[in-house]
């Protein structure tokens, strides 16, 4: 509803202007998109290994890409990223698959890393974090590496369902 909205933007726009205040991203102003991405570092019998000492050396590929805060939780890294449409149409998959190399050249290990879709908004990172967990998810039961969710589910807005329905 209409209350609803007028409550996100209010929140999105605290929110941004509390990122800029602590250097995260340089200015409340453009339109910036945010993601999440969650990664996991697997030993030689595909057993979860991933520590909180591995944040920087994630976070020191993506810092080339992106403007990103990353956090181990749940014995997995939770990383926020934040860029433009542009930014992520260059760079998101660059990036993903560099992390997914340098893990298994640097470290000798295997990696499972899900990307969650792109929001507008940072009241939106819940999806994009669930969306992360739902490709990590994928990406362990085919025992493949990375997973978009947005390759492995197809979006659906509102509209969108409401179109089908009126279809059946």
């Amino acid at each position: 509803d209409e209350f609803q909205v007028e409550n996100d933007n209010q929140r999105d726009q605290e929110l941004l202007e509390k990122l800029t205040e602590l250097g995260i991203v340089q200015s409340a102003s453009g339109t910036l998109l945010y993601t999440v991405m969650t990664t996991s570092i697997l030993n030689e019998n595909e057993g979860n290994e991933t520590k909180e000492a591995n944040v920087s050396a994630i976070n020191s590929v993506l810092e080339k890409y992106f403007k990103v805060l990353s956090f181990y939780i749940n014995g997995k890294i939770t990383s926020i990223l934040i860029s433009s449409k542009r930014g992520y149409d260059k760079y998101l998959h660059i990036v993903v698959e560099e992390i997914y190399e340098k893990v298994k050249r640097i470290m000798g290990k295997s990696s499972l890393i899900g990307v969650g879709r792109l929001e507008n908004g940072l009241s939106n990172l819940h999806k994009a974090y669930v969306d992360s967990i739902k490709a990590i998810g994928y990406a362990t039961q085919k025992k493949k590496g990375i997973y978009f969710i947005a390759d492995m589910e197809q979006y659906k807005n509102s509209a969108e369902l409401i179109s089908e329905k009126a279809l059946e």
